[in-house]
């Protein structure tokens, strides 16, 4: 077996491509099939043509996968359409080494939907990734004064509801527990307390798994949404709950047996809840499963 003489160069750059996928796809398997395809398409131009037309390996990698996913993003909405239920992104296992919690939370990846293809990327590239304008304008094959003016419209988009961030994931957690507390205490007047008064619910069960049709708006509503579930079996004898890192926040993860039944993340600026998270969907818990009995 000949092993491919590109394959540790690749790897290399692998976590990079991967994350820029992650953020651009909210979508860890997509963003996988992206990085895979990249890794075929940079070994077919090694083989065919070699390297001496490439002056940065990251550059050259950076523009296939970045193209790939700008492909993929106008099929991916379009299934978004048909959802069933709210859409959330795939959440993913991370840890203290995770370079930027705040660009892979799963408030900041919501917000990124409202951005064209091309403001997504030129944002990511730009703000998170640390790509100059011309590095971009190269990457998505544009001028670079296109590329600044589809920065500044995403500058925009994003500003009109910036996600709210705890100063630190200690205190993170703290309102996390705080918000599992009132729920198991079937405390509907204190978990009230605990969200901002236009605090949102997303539910995303894909149609697979039972989970609210649409987000709930409304302190009071959101915490009676959560009381009445805790109610009906969510806190039940046979649900084990504990707490883990997912897309760089804590989160409680909650297990029916040995089965991974739900993720539920909060976005919070420590003092108050502003929004609550909650995967359902079987198609998005399973990559997170297997990862945490990995490390477990």
């Amino acid at each position: 077996m000949t092993i491919d003489p590109t394959g540790d160069e690749f790897e290399r750059h692998r976590a990079r491509l991967q994350a820029i996928a992650y953020r651009m796809l909210g979508s860890a398997a997509e963003a996988q099939d992206a990085v895979q395809d990249t890794f075929l398409r940079w070994r077919r131009f090694i083989t065919t043509r070699g390297d001496a037309d490439v002056r940065s390996t990251e550059a050259f990698l950076t523009t296939i996968v970045t193209r790939l996913c700008l492909d993929r993003l106008d099929s991916a909405r379009a299934r978004r359409e048909t959802y069933t239920g709210p859409w959330l992104p795939e959440p993913i296992v991370t840890d203290e080494h995770e370079v930027d919690a705040h660009s892979v939370s799963m408030a900041f990846l919501l917000l990124l939907e409202r951005l064209s293809p091309i403001e997504r990327a030129t944002y990511l590239l730009h703000a998170v990734f640390d790509n100059d304008h011309a590095q971009v304008a190269e990457i998505l094959g544009k001028s670079e004064a296109a590329v600044r003016q589809a920065f500044h419209r995403a500058k925009a988009h994003l500003s009109e509801g910036k996600p709210r961030f705890a100063p630190s994931k200690q205190r993170h957690g703290e309102l996390l527990l705080a918000f599992v507390s009132a729920c198991q205490a079937f405390d509907t007047a204190g978990l009230t307390a605990l969200l901002a008064a236009d605090a949102q619910a997303w539910s995303d069960g894909g149609g697979a798994a039972k989970a609210a049709r649409k987000v709930v708006h409304g302190a009071d509503h959101c915490a009676r949404l959560f009381v009445g579930l805790t109610k009906k079996g969510a806190g039940g004898p046979d649900v084990r709950p504990t707490i883990a890192e997912l897309n760089g926040w804590p989160c409680l993860v909650l297990y029916r047996g040995d089965t991974l039944a739900s993720i539920i993340g909060i976005e919070t600026d420590g003092v108050l809840i502003h929004a609550v998270h909650v995967v359902t969907n079987p198609n998005k818990l399973a990559a997170v499963a297997t990862e945490l009995a990995r490390r477990n």
